[in-house]
Parts: structure tokens; sequence; C-alpha cells
């Protein structure tokens, strides 16, 4: 994570995206590639040794994450100065989750014993699928989620919203549809999306995953509401959409 407890840029670049790198400093890499489908995905991460000394007694450890199975392959304890080595995770979601596992990663390298905690991104968009609709079930789904809500109120990064940007994060990177015509005012965006779990019917109201983005243009802020059946989820939601919109 990074300092102040946030997300990592490189975490919330994979969000967006399916691969990319993790982790990196002076001594190790980690890389990440994921699929998905319904609800399910594998994970494989990519520990890379940039130095010049064995990394010993290397260890993964998942932190808790009860709304998710995950299977684990075995790693190798030793990885040689600039060889790579690969870990599968074979993962099932079993219902709505807000925050993904952390990943502990420990060795003993040149200077001693060290330890890499990192945010895997593994958060709940990975298991969306869009829900293209018109506003009349929109609207009846979003009044079942009320008292479900959350919001965020955010600066803009370039005001007004422009569709292209909505799509890249939402549609592109969150798996989720944005809707036209249901918000009279063409200045916002109607957005919504399901959540597969084990077990889970397609599309139903209850994988329901809503969201409206509200825009200000003249001050350029926005408003995104998000409702869903878990807190947790649409917490997750609403903070990845901010940092992906939102003025740093």
């Amino acid at each position: 994570a990074a300092a102040g407890g946030g997300p990592s840029p490189q975490w919330l670049a994979l969000c967006m995206r399916n691969d990319g790198v993790l982790f990196e400093d002076a001594t190790l890499q980690i890389g990440v590639k994921m699929e998905f489908n319904g609800h399910q995905g594998r994970m494989a991460l990519f520990f890379g040794n940039k130095g010049q000394f064995p990394l010993q007694q290397l260890a993964t450890v998942l932190s808790p994450c009860p709304q998710l199975a995950i299977q684990v392959s075995p790693l190798p304890s030793t990885l040689q100065p600039r060889q790579q080595l690969s870990q599968n995770f074979l993962i099932e979601c079993n219902a709505p989750f807000g925050d993904g596992p952390q990943v502990k990663v420990s060795f003993m390298g040149g200077s001693g014993p060290a330890q890499i905690v990192a945010r895997l991104p593994l958060n709940p968009s990975k298991f969306f699928a869009p829900l293209v609709t018109d506003g009349g079930d929109f609207f009846r789904r979003w009044k079942l989620f009320e008292g479900k809500e959350l919001q965020k109120i955010f600066k803009l990064k370039t005001a007004p919203l422009a569709e292209p940007e909505v799509e890249r994060v939402c549609a592109g990177g969150m798996k989720m549809a944005v809707l036209r015509g249901v918000d009279p005012n063409t200045a916002n965006y109607v957005v919504a999306g399901w959540m597969a779990v084990k077990g889970g019917a397609p599309q139903s109201d209850t994988a329901s995953v809503l969201m409206r983005l509200e825009v200000n243009a003249a001050a350029g802020m926005c408003r995104a509401s998000v409702r869903a059946s878990d807190a947790g989820l649409a917490t997750a939601v609403a903070q990845i959409v901010q940092s992906h919109l939102a003025a740093p």
C-alpha cells in the first residue's frame, strides 16, 4: 500500500487492467496476470530477483477474505539473481465483498530478513458484468436498495466529465454498462452492472451494482452515488471511481 494506507498507483492501475507490475523495489519485482470468467478467476504472481544475491525462504501468505475461495500453488523457496518464479491462484467468488486480500511476501535477502505487504488487485469489479437495461428497470432496481447507498463528492480531473473517460473507467475497467438516455441531464451518467457469485442468478436484482454520476460542470465537481446489496461492495466501487476520475 502507498504511504498513509491508501491504494498504491500500481494497484489502482490494475483495477482497470488485468496485467502489470504490482510492486517493485531495488530487490524484487512482483508482476501479476489475471483472467476472469463469471464468478471464477485465475491469477499468477511473478517474482523477479533484481539483486545480486539469492532470495532464500521465499514464501507468501494471503490475508483472510471469507467471500473468496482461493487455491494456491506451491512456490519454490529460493529465487536466484535475475531469475523469475511464478505462483498461481485459482479464485472463486462466493459472496459480494469490498476489500480483497493482501499478500505478505517474506524472504531472506542479502541484508537479512525482509517482508513486503501488497494489496492484491482482486477488487469486486473483477467479477462484474454489464447490466444493459432501460431507465424503468434501472430505477426499479435503484429503489430496491433504498438506504444502501454510498456517496462520494469530489473535484473532477477534467470538467465537464467526458463520456470517453466514463467509458474507460466504468465500462473498460470495471465491466459495467454506461446507460444512455436514462438521466435527462446530459452532463450526468448512469452506470449499471451485476456481480457474479457462486450459485447466484445472472443479472438478478440482488446482484445489481448501480451508480449515478451527477456532475456540476461549472464547479468541476462530481457526486458519485453507488447502491448495492453489500455496503463494502458499494464503498469499494465508489472509491475506485473516485480514484480514477478525481483531481489528485
